[in-house]
């Protein structure tokens, strides 16, 4: 939704207590109240190995909810985009699959996501249907089970035996550190510019200056007195200079070298 806002478009996003996919009645009034363009089915049952065992939700929320949405769209001329899986395969080409290889799913979760692409086809004259083997984004942050990105890095650590501080040397903080390095410079440029700037503050007739850079070259820039603005500036880029050199440039080095992932 961020997304599709942040491009200038207008977006109505529905939780789950909002709108039951499943039931079509509900499904047609509610998509009947916002007349979309768009309609993008972000919802699955997508638990791969519980489908075995609990085929029906699946079936329901992967199936029959996507034939729902694809005749209330079909009723208001909407387009409609729904994310399916490359589980509708069996992975035994040996290459990649394209949209012309024959379906083969080998479980219920595969099953119930084909179905839906066969909903969506069979109702709708030209449907977008995106088959992907995993959703990134930081939504999962949220939930127990994670994000995908969290939850590849959980299975391997599983599966190689990685625990403790081998689990932090070995997948976290290569995993995280590069992006904290790059917050950090980030976070100390702006507080460092905040603290130049907040060294001169003026409010009506009342001037409140703090010892630093920034109230030395706002003061002798005030009488215009070029060789000591020059001095500040000059001893402003040499500590910028040495405290990247010095520190910034020695925790990137770290990032790309020892702590990160290949």
């Amino acid at each position: 939704m961020r997304e599709f806002t942040g491009r200038g478009y207008t977006v109505v996003g529905f939780e789950r207590s909002k709108v039951d996919i499943s039931d079509a009645a509900s499904v047609e009034r509610t998509l009947a109240g916002e007349d979309p363009g768009i309609v993008v089915n972000a919802a699955a049952y997508n638990q791969v190995d519980v489908a075995e065992n609990e085929p029906v939700p699946a079936f329901m929320a992967n199936g029959l909810a996507v034939r729902n949405l694809a005749m209330a769209c079909r009723q208001l001329d909407a387009n409609f985009v729904h994310f399916s899986t490359d589980y509708v395969f069996d992975g035994t080409a040996g290459r990649a699959y394209t949209e012309n290889d024959r379906p083969h799913p080998l479980g219920a979760y595969g099953v119930s996501k084909l179905a839906g692409e066969l909903y969506a086809q069979a109702y709708l004259d030209k449907p977008l249907v995106i088959r992907t083997s995993g959703v990134f984004g930081p939504g999962g942050l949220k939930t127990a089970r994670g994000n995908f990105i969290e939850t590849m890095l959980r299975l391997a650590a599983g599966n190689l035996g990685v625990r403790r501080w081998l689990w932090w040397r070995r997948v976290m903080l290569p995993a995280i550190f590069p992006a904290y390095v790059t917050g950090a410079v980030t976070a100390a440029g702006g507080s460092w510019n905040a603290s130049i700037v907040s060294e001169v503050v003026q409010w009506g007739d009342t001037t409140l200056t703090a010892t630093g850079l920034g109230a030395y070259i706002a003061q002798y820039t005030a009488s215009g007195d070029a060789a000591r603005i020059t001095l500040g500036i000059g001893v402003l880029c040499l500590y910028v200079l040495a405290f990247n050199r010095l520190l910034w440039r020695r925790l990137y080095n770290l990032a790309a070298e020892r702590l990160r992932m290949d």
